[in-house]
């Protein structure tokens, strides 16, 4: 079983220490104290510990229909119900509820089997039917979801329904069918994936076909469920919407079909509230009268269900007043069903200790010993231990028993509170560092302990961890210099955000200047001031000048200006100035140039001259990073067979976006640990390194045997990645990050027979030990693969390019030229401040510390000349030219990798660390540091006094193989979001990152953990999707929440009880809403006039006959005309009495207010004509001036207006209701092609 503490430990320190990776800070003093603030804990709260509640169980549904009907029900139908399980008392209570008439409201929480208290009566309904010998084709029992994720689960659960009817040989029969966006129409919908879908019902065999027609199971064509429709109608708000609307799904509700109709069933109904909850009311009353007019004389009966809509009985005036608002039918508060909790037993005197725990939690495991122990540990406590053979019931009863174990179960019952406040409670007997592991332990053992009587858990449990985002890191300089991550910091002393170098880590202060005071930057783009100032702290930082072979034409140094900086109040002023605050803590801070596209960076580092998109940034980062380290983590720590995480994000795109990231450096990740993995066991064969041949042979055996890659995979393309893999690794983005950069393995080169050390470094000025020239030169030759003048070189059969590799560089080549212009994609070899001439300078100055830096540089020109001529002379005793170990490039060169080797870093193997970047080599020639421009030394160090890194744990851990990310949200293919929602809770999907498709009451199975990668809106948000995981007993949820820097996610993480224990006030309607009343109107209209013209139905053309003279709005005034009496009759029974005058009912004025010239369908029947008009004339106009293909364009557009389907232009123009989100926005027509002014005035009205 999971352990949650150590699993939260973990996330918590994995994530310290990707911060502590990713944010490098040169300043030693500076680096501990940023370490020690990530260590405080500020970045986390929690974990928290709640239980929920344990719900009353009642009859079984055998004996409760038994007592219903008043005779035995059918076998095979209790069998096909799982009637001997037992019901919870709240669903018993809403089954006899609606049996007896009633509308209720289920408003239990998640998990609590609200499906159950409104299908089993519905069932029920149609048993009694089939017994009175009444139950034929048509609607008994609308069931409405917010969305189709939902519809899906619901529709498996009645199909398993059918195939045990159908396995018992149950006479009874039932039908459902569910009817949304991607339901086929006929067998012959290709569009639809038609065959598809009946290839799939008969595979699961649920259902039963005779003489064509589905009598039992489920339809799932739209013609099906017209001829003969289903008894069980799953659909959406939108749908139903359009099901009104068609004349050609009249059958549903004409024709004397609607007199079955029984059940109106709104799942998720706290889901209603606003607007969209004033939509979905009009759009009942609707349903309803349209049903009344197809032949229904009974009642409804009316069930909502909801996990957040009332936080206890206070609440059930308010919830039974919302619901009968939106159904427009009478709720009392006793209709209002709330949960019935076992109630905990009274404390006693026995009290386990934790010994006694362990012991039961080996019985559990049906450990021998353990359950033999276990009548001598209730004898030594005087219990009288019931009769059974099932340990988890007698363990179950021994803890019932347990002073301690009651006392837990009471603290924690809907009641999150954090773990190490309920274990020195809980364990107050324990020493204080061991209290925190038995908590789990004992939440662990009554999770899985059962109650004797009804068998039920003891518990059932969910931990909760919160984590937040970096809000900067800020510098205080007194009364000591420390990093601290709260700009509030302590005391009056100011404190300065500060910026690093991506590079070296040198830190910069940034701020602006606002009357002599050095105060927070504006990071706001759309204010006046926004920008920010960097500002180099001047503590003995050399400052180096550009690199005369990268330099960009016409690109000067920049002007520098020096200021004073006071370090306790923030005052600063130009050196030339006196500062006025008399604190005498000054430094000086030389103000940065602000690069020309951004106010808020710098070009580049003034220490090191590091170029790139934002050299210097801010401590703060985006949430990709940090939300892959903690999926990545999940997946790492859960257990095998259990490791599934559902990822939460508020938006489409990031959802989609971060499936493919983590997938994506996972991969990364992945990738790098296996090619470690290949080089430590491949060094104990060979002294030299591995080759990349070498590398790519043993990691095509380990993708196969971790499974890297689908098994369809040949052979061929497992070299391939193998190569790719090997050549990313080798040619680096990431040099901080890979495996050279973490000291875990290095690059060197096999030198061959034919190369000698250079003797010009034996000799003066240089006079270098053999050992010392040989690495010199291998640092040098480094520089070229840094500098990516690299050739590449694979098997025969295998192909590459340097756009395979997917590097931000180009591949470059290394030129002796040393004055005038380079060729494109070249890179001096002997350039006076390049790479290599400013290392050699360095180790010059080291040699000769009297030396002047002219002297230096003198020397190192000759040297590298001299160095180029010898490798140039070496290559040419190779036996071909291919056995080069410089590849010639015309007169440039590049590195062959056939000679280089990967070398393996053992444990007792010496490397060496900078002191001042921090950065790990494997050679050191006099202990100058090699990277560019770094004026720091050399230190050597075992590996195992490295400081732990992030990447390198990754790299040495035991990865579970790969990681497969899908996304689900509302705008994937609706066949690929079922088939990843099956895939996910069958085990092969592992992270699934959704949108809020998954919020709602989807059962995903045996799913342990959630991940919110942003605190949801509400606290009813959050508990729905927490409540996804935990859901089988036996095992605890876990839910994870990262809090963004926007105000929302910090107010909660501040103070995370507020999400946790939060309550949603019940919602309130009040249909008042002309804008949307008037839409509904318009939507009955319609159907009445399609209804009576059905030939104007199907596309834009049809609805408005001639589009160039458009007479569908004149049409349908005349048609409400003649149709008053009666269209304002259904009317008046669907509108609030308290609207009806003033939407004009009373004098027939509603005709001009949903027709009229002002209305939605007039500006929408203008705004179409104008455009076809205008592009009818755009292609009269082409085909004149013989441009035949805009004609043709023109055409195919003309077209595409007049074909639209009539229900998407209407719900488009906002002429009916919509229900997606948002409703009434500015429609974007990207081809539009003449803006003429009729078309402008319609174009940008807003009707909000």
């Amino acid at each position: 079983m999971m352990h949650p503490i150590k699993l939260a430990r973990e996330i918590e320190e994995r994530y310290r220490r990707y911060l502590q990776t990713t944010f490098y800070l040169k300043d030693p003093v500076l680096r501990q104290s940023f370490q020690e603030a990530l260590n405080a804990g500020h970045l986390s709260k929690g974990p928290y510990l709640e239980a929920t509640p344990t719900f009353q169980r009642g009859a079984p549904p055998s004996q409760l229909f038994r007592d219903l009907l008043q005779h035995e029900p059918d076998r095979g139908f209790l069998a096909a119900i799982r009637g001997e399980l037992p019901l919870y008392r709240h669903q018993e209570q809403a089954i006899k509820s609606v049996v007896d008439g009633r509308n209720v409201v289920v408003a239990t929480g998640t998990g609590s089997g609200k499906t159950e208290a409104f299908l089993y009566p519905i069932l029920l309904h149609l048993y009694q039917e089939f017994k009175a010998g009444i139950l034929g084709p048509g609607v008994r029992a609308l069931v409405l979801y917010p969305m189709n994720a939902l519809a899906n689960d619901q529709r498996e659960r009645l199909g398993e329904i059918c195939g045990r009817l159908k396995a018992e040989n149950s006479p009874l029969r039932i039908t459902f069918g569910q009817y949304i966006g991607e339901t086929p129409d006929d067998e012959n919908d290709s569009r639809r994936h038609a065959r598809d879908h009946m290839s799939q019902r008969d595979q699961k065999g649920h259902s039963i076909i005779e003489n064509g027609r589905v009598v039992h199971g489920e339809l799932v064509l739209r013609s099906e469920m017209r001829t003969a429709p289903p008894h069980i109608l799953l659909t959406n708000y939108s749908m139903l919407e359009y099901l009104l609307l068609r004349p050609d799904d009249s059958p549903l509700f004409d024709d004397r079909r609607a007199r079955f109709w029984t059940f109106l069933v709104l799942d998720e109904a706290h889901q209603y509230r606003g607007a969209k909850g004033i939509e979905m009311a009009m759009l009942l009353r609707r349903l309803k009268q349209r049903l009344r007019e197809g032949g229904r004389e009974e009642p409804f009966r009316c069930i909502a269900t909801s996990a957040t809509l009332a936080g206890g009985e206070k609440d059930k005036p308010a919830v039974a007043e919302f619901a009968a608002h939106l159904f427009g039918e009478l709720f009392d508060e006793e209709d209002v069903i709330l949960g019935e909790t076992v109630p905990m037993p009274e404390s006693r005197s026995v009290r386990f200790v934790r010994e006694d725990y362990q012991m039961l939690s080996r019985a559990l495991e049906a450990n021998a010993e353990a359950v033999a122990k276990l009548p001598s540990l209730a004898a030594s406590h005087g219990i009288a231990i019931p009769t059974t053979e099932e340990p988890a019931k007698t363990v179950g009863y021994l803890l019932q028993q347990d002073n301690r174990a009651t006392q837990f179960r009471k603290l924690v019952t809907d009641n999150p509170q954090k773990v190490r406040a309920i274990a020195d409670q809980i364990f107050d007997d324990l020493p204080e560092a061991e209290r925190i592991d038995a908590l789990p332990e004992l939440a662990a053992l009554l999770l899985r302990a059962e109650d004797p009587t009804t068998g039920a858990r003891l518990l059932s449990a969910r931990y909760h961890l919160f984590l937040r985002s970096l809000e900067g890191a800020f510098l205080s300089f007194y009364p000591d210099k420390k990093v601290v991550l709260d700009r509030r910091g302590e005391g009056d002393t100011a404190l300065f955000e500060i910026g690093l170098c991506r590079e070296c880590g040198q830190h910069y202060l940034v701020g602006k200047i606002v009357h002599d005071k050095l105060v927070e930057a504006v990071r706001d783009p759309s204010r006046d001031d926004f920008g920010a100032t960097f500002f180099l702290p001047l503590e003995d930082e050399p400052l180096e000048d550009e690199d005369e072979d990268e330099q960009k034409d016409g690109q000067h140094k920049d002007h520098k200006e020096q200021y004073k900086l006071c370090c306790q109040c923030g005052e600063i002023r130009r050196s030339s100035a006196q500062l006025q605050c008399g604190h005498g803590m000054e430094i000086a801070v030389l103000k940065q140039k602000q690069a020309e596209e951004k106010e808020d960076q710098v070009p580049h580092c003034a220490v090191c001259g590091y170029q790139a998109r934002d050299p210097v940034r801010e401590v703060v980062h985006g949430t990709d990073g940090p939300h892959a380290v903690i999926a990545t983590t999940l997946y790492q720590e859960l257990r095998e067979g259990r490791r599934k995480v559902l990822a939460f994000a508020d938006g489409r795109q990031e959802a989609a976006f971060f499936a493919w990231y983590l997938e994506d450096s996972y991969k990364d990740i992945l990738s790098r640990n296996l090619i470690w993995k290949v080089v430590q066991e491949q060094a104990s064969h060979s002294s030299e390194g591995s080759s990349l041949q070498d590398l790519s042979t043993g990691l095509v055996g380990v993708f196969r045997q971790k499974n890297v890659f689908p098994p369809a995979t040949s052979d061929l393309q497992l070299r391939r990645k193998a190569w790719l893999a090997l050549y990313r690794e080798f040619l680096t983005d990431e040099p901080r990050i890979s495996l050279e950069g973490v000291g875990l393995a290095h690059w060197a080169i096999k030198w061959p027979d034919w190369f000698m050390v250079p003797e010009v470094l034996r000799t003066a000025p240089w006079t270098l030990s053999p050992e010392e020239a040989r690495d010199l030169v291998l640092i040098l030759l480094d520089t070229m693969r840094t500098d990516r003048a690299v050739e590449l070189h694979t098997e025969n059969d295998i192909s590459l390019n340097w756009k395979d590799l997917s590097l931000q560089a180009s591949q470059m080549c290394v030129s002796p030229v040393e004055k005038g212009k380079l060729k494109h994609g070249e890179r001096r070899w002997a350039g006076k401040t390049g790479r290599r001439a400013k290392f050699l300078v360095k180790l010059y100055q080291r040699i000769h510390p009297k030396a002047s830096e002219q002297e230096a540089i003198d020397a190192v020109v000759q040297l590298l000349r001299t160095l180029w001529d010898a490798l140039r002379q070496y290559d040419d005793n190779a036996p071909t030219a291919s056995d080069r170990v410089l590849v010639r490039v015309n007169d440039a060169r590049r590195l062959n990798p056939d000679w280089w080797r990967l070398r393996y870093i053992g444990e007792g193997d010496p490397i060496y660390r900078c002191d001042a970047c921090g950065r790990v080599q494997a050679v050191s020639v006099r202990g100058v540091c090699p990277r560019h421009r770094c004026p720091g030394v050399l230190q050597s160090i075992q590996r195992e006094e490295l400081e732990p890194n992030h990447y390198r744990l990754l790299y040495e851990a035991e990865l579970p193989g790969s990681l497969r990310v899908e996304e689900h949200t509302a705008q994937l293919d609706k066949e690929k979001a079922r088939e990843f929602q099956r895939e996910f809770r069958e085990g092969k999907i592992h992270v699934l990152s959704c949108s809020t498709t998954f919020e709602l009451g989807v059962d995903l199975g045996d799913l342990d953990t959630i991940f919110l990668r942003n605190v949801p809106p509400e606290a009813f948000n959050y508990a729905q999707r927490v409540g996804r995981a935990g859901r089988r007993s036996g095992h605890p949820g876990f839910a994870i929440t990262y809090c963004k820097r926007g105000p929302h996610d910090l107010y909660h993480f501040a103070e995370p009880q507020r999400m946790l224990t939060g309550k949603s006030r019940p919602p309130a309607l009040a249909l008042r809403n002309e804008k949307i009343i008037t839409r509904h109107m318009v939507a009955v209209a319609l159907s009445f006039f399609f209804r009576a013209f059905r030939d104007r139905f199907s596309t834009v053309e049809n609805l408005f006959k001639d589009l160039s003279a458009p007479c569908g709005v004149s049409d349908f005034i005349e048609f409400l005309q003649s149709k008053r009496p009666q269209i304002e009759e259904t009317l008046r029974r669907i509108l609030p009495d308290e609207v009806t005058t003033q939407i004009g009912l009373a004098d027939g004025s509603w005709i001009e207010r949903i027709a009229g010239n002002d209305s939605r369908f007039a500006l929408a029947e203008a705004e179409v004509s104008s455009d076809y008009r205008a592009v009818r004339q755009f292609e009269e106009d082409a085909r004149g001036a013989r441009d035949y293909k805009a004609a043709e364009w023109a055409k195919r557009r003309a077209e595409t207006i007049a074909s639209e389907d009539v229900l998407s232009f209407l719900s488009r123009k906002a002429v009916i209701p919509k229900y997606g989100f948002p409703v009434d926005v500015v429609e974007l027509d990207t081809q539009r092609i003449q803006q003429n002014q009729e078309a402008s005035e319609v174009s940008l009205q807003r009707d909000l």
